[in-house]
């Protein structure tokens, strides 16, 4: 059962490069409540039409992440834009859903919003960003009441994708 996430989202990925608009790869490390742990996630995302003279996309995500207190794997999507800060440099803001496996100290329900901010560069069909993505319940957000405590798991890593 705990195979089943990687295997669909391989599968997902074999069959994305001749449509997708960016396929990457992820990698980096927990910051606040999840320092200590290593974390990679695979990225697909679909170009949509523009919006607020940016780009809108959708985005399919799943990845894991490994640290003392924090392990843990995720499927998700969400909706996002992409803003040109120059010819080759943009700022992207993406928020969806996402379901991790195991409640944790950090995570404690299996449903979780996520949110993904990063500044990247495209030079030709190579994709380079720095991003910071936050996972969490939305507990404080919305003030609930819950038995388990959800403060989030968050992660600063580096991308790198290929623009078919």
């Amino acid at each position: 059962m705990r195979l089943l996430p990687g295997l669909m989202l391989a599968l997902a990925c074999a069959a994305a490069p001749a449509r997708a608009d960016l396929l990457a790869f992820e990698t980096g490390r927990g910051n606040h409540n999840s320092r200590g742990s290593d974390a990679w996630f695979l990225r697909y995302q679909r170009d949509m039409l523009p919006l607020w003279e940016s780009t809108g996309f959708i985005e399919f995500t799943g990845g894991s992440w490994d640290g003392d207190t924090t392990k843990n794997r995720v499927l998700g999507g969400g909706l996002g834009l992409r803003h040109m800060l120059t010819t080759r440099g943009y700022a992207s803001l993406a928020a969806g859903l996402s379901w991790v496996t195991d409640r944790t100290d950090n995570l404690g329900t299996h449903p979780q919003f996520q949110w993904r901010f990063a500044l990247g560069w495209r030079v030709g069909r190579v994709d380079l960003a720095l991003a910071q993505i936050h996972y969490s319940n939305g507990r404080s957000v919305f003030h609930w009441k819950r038995d388990r405590p959800n403060v989030g798991d968050n992660f600063l890593t580096l991308q790198i994708g290929y623009v078919p």
